[in-house]
């Protein structure tokens, strides 16, 4: 199992790299989606952390891309943006958890667990 983290904000992608390596996890940072794609080839046992918000390609063109795959990686959402915004973006994007910004540690921990 790999976990990956797609953030465009350097700030954010760092805390959220550390907070799994405290919870004994190796992730692997992406600043783009396409970057992301380019190195990696994300599968069912896999959990993918995605900025809404990215340049280029978007977070939820990404989150309906692996959301096509034959057997697609967990998804989790990172957004500081409104319900109804996250609505709008993500209407194909399936049952993926969202985190909230800002969030605590413990969070990440839940969100991690209840990704499928």
């Amino acid at each position: 199992m790999s976990v990956f983290v797609v953030e465009d904000d350097k700030a954010v992608r760092e805390s959220l790299a550390l907070y799994l390596r405290q919870m004994d996890l190796q992730p692997v940072a992406y600043a783009t989606a396409e970057d992301f794609l380019r190195e990696q080839n994300p599968h069912g046992e896999d959990t993918v952390l995605i900025d809404i918000g990215l340049p280029g390609m978007s977070g939820a063109e990404l989150v309906r891309s692996l959301r096509q795959r034959e057997n697609p990686p967990k998804i989790i959402i990172v957004s500081g943006k409104s319900q109804s915004a996250l609505d709008r973006e993500l209407s194909l994007a399936g049952d993926a958890v969202i985190l909230r910004k800002p969030f605590e540690p413990d969070c990440l921990a839940s969100a991690l667990a209840q990704a499928r």
